[in-house]
């Protein structure tokens, strides 16, 4: 699938996240060779450093709460790669995030309206570490998953991160889906900054909903990162 740089309706930058996310779905289920979840890009690391100034000063320790609007999720077409919102979607739209930065894990937890495991489920999260290394991490909370359930990568690159001790919950009562990674896959940050977004699609990958849990309506390159988080 060629990735173009803005919609045929407007000149915003197309939601690369999503459409790269859906691909590289595709990929997995026609048996490619495994492909990055997020596009790739020899300035991924600066692209995922960047935030405003309110990002920056909302830094509260090392766990971070943080409320997303409801109502944000944007549909995509496939292969006119265009959106519009879709305020019905309450299995894709996030409501509350959770990244805890503890003493030897990184946890992160994402609240939906309405947890739902049909079609394909991935809740991704990008994180940035001093050493400027980004991360990402993809859990696919469907009911048939399409390749690893939780899996590591370093997005400049795609490579496979090996990372034992990775786990993955549901929380139906509070429709949260849970992460969880040990410190040393990520090489022991002393902080980190995460992003969290949920992307879903039908089995035919015709078209996919997405939200990035700190945007209004928008989803961009990249997920938007959170403030700077101290190891506890």
């Amino acid at each position: 699938m060629g990735l173009m740089t803005t919609t045929q309706n407007d000149n915003r930058p197309r939601p690369r996240f999503a459409l790269s996310m859906v691909a590289t779905s595709a990929l997995l289920v026609a048996g490619a060779a495994a492909a990055p979840a997020l596009m790739t890009s020899a300035n991924a690391a600066a692209s995922l450093s960047t935030t405003s100034s309110h990002q920056r000063a909302a830094a509260d320790g090392h766990r971070v709460v943080h409320r997303d609007a409801r109502r944000d999720v944007l549909r995509f077409e496939f292969p006119s790669e265009t959106s519009r919102p879709a305020p019905r979607d309450r299995a894709t739209d996030i409501v509350r995030t959770v990244v805890d930065h503890r003493p030897h894990r990184l946890v992160v937890q994402s609240r939906v309206r309405e947890l739902s495991r049909s079609g394909y489920r991935l809740m991704v999260a990008e994180i940035l570490t001093p050493q400027g290394k980004p991360y990402e991490l993809v859990v696919d909370f469907s009911t048939k998953p399409i390749d690893s359930r939780i899996s590591l990568r370093r997005s400049g690159s795609g490579q496979d991160v090996t990372c034992p001790g990775a786990t993955w919950s549901l929380n139906r009562s509070v429709n949260r889906v849970d992460a969880s990674i040990p410190s040393s896959c990520l090489g022991d940050p002393g902080w980190v900054r995460v992003g969290l977004g949920v992307v879903t699609s039908p089995r035919f990958l015709e078209r996919s909903w997405a939200d990035d849990s700190r945007t209004r309506g928008q989803v961009g390159e990249h997920l938007r990162l959170g403030p700077r988080q101290p190891r506890a």
